[in-house]
């Protein structure tokens, strides 16, 4: 329900990722002639990257690959609609009566992954996450807070998600909100948070799947090819000052998106109540269950 509100936001109709999940109406329509036409249109050559890693001999494994797909057609060009969510402010509250946890989405649009403060971003993502999961696990809050970016075709957007208890749903916005509001316009050391960082990418890149994921990771959103061999040296130049000039550019409250699906005869009230929402639109739906 989180998933499907908040995509709804972010993207207008008729684009790919304004929903999440086909209605029933949809899915008792598909025939597999419809599959074959979906296939044929998307799943072609000019489409597609082939990742080989391991141990093997070059030669041999690329006339294996010619060999099996060297006649494959061609098939259009990839044409996919640019992905750049539009920005808040707006709640979206939907009602489960009874449920001891309220699901949080709150979301920021950002510049995308080939931009000025992406680096900056992916520091403050690490260093401001962990700081709410471990805040939020020991003061009982909930324990599975994250937060995450997604890079899209254009944008992205980064994303703090919970399942909060629900009598403590208000105050732990309200500390996630405070802790946002302190990092606009301050600063820390995050000489530790980079250090991780880099010891995680180079331990991710030293196995066949993670160095491919970092690959297709370049290759989806058409980096630099030495896009990973400067990596670990342009997270470790990130200043310290450059995450509270991100968070005022993209982690503002004029642009959230907060969706919250819970009881909200326990956490209406508390939720308006909150400094960080006033005059933001509020939608409330009744519980699709």
């Amino acid at each position: 329900q989180a998933l499907e509100a908040f995509l709804a936001h972010l993207y207008p109709e008729g684009h790919p990722y304004h929903s999440a999940y086909p209605t029933d109406e949809q899915i008792n329509e598909y025939t597999i002639a419809d599959m074959r036409r979906f296939y044929r249109a998307n799943f072609g050559a000019q489409r597609t990257h082939i990742y080989i890693s391991g141990r093997f001999d070059q030669a041999e494994m690329e006339r294996a690959v010619r060999d099996n797909f060297g006649d494959w057609a061609m098939g259009p060009f990839d044409d996919a609609p640019q992905a750049i969510p539009a920005p808040g402010p707006i709640v979206h509250l939907i009602d489960r009566p009874g449920s001891p946890q309220s699901t949080v989405r709150l979301i920021y649009p950002v510049s995308p992954i080939d931009g000025k403060m992406a680096r900056a971003l992916e520091v403050f993502d690490n260093s401001v996450g962990a700081f709410v999961s471990t805040r939020n696990r020991e003061l009982g809050y909930s324990y599975s807070p994250a937060t995450y970016i997604n890079w899209t075709r254009g944008g992205g957007y980064w994303t703090y998600a919970d399942d909060i208890n629900t009598p403590m749903t208000a105050q732990a916005l309200f500390d996630v909100f405070a802790l946002l509001d302190w990092q606009r316009g301050n600063s820390w050391d995050t000489s530790g948070t980079k250090q991780w960082m880099a010891n995680i990418f180079v331990m991710t890149t030293a196995s066949t799947d993670g160095l491919l994921g970092q690959i297709m990771l370049r290759d989806t959103h058409d980096l630099p090819f030495d896009y990973l061999n400067s990596y670990v040296g342009d997270i470790m130049d990130v200043p310290d000052d450059s995450l509270a000039a991100m968070a005022r550019m993209h982690i503002r409250n004029d642009r959230m998106t907060l969706v919250i699906v819970g009881d909200l005869a326990v956490i209406e009230a508390d939720i308006r109540a909150l400094p960080a929402l006033e005059g933001v639109e509020f939608i409330v739906e009744s519980d699709r269950d």
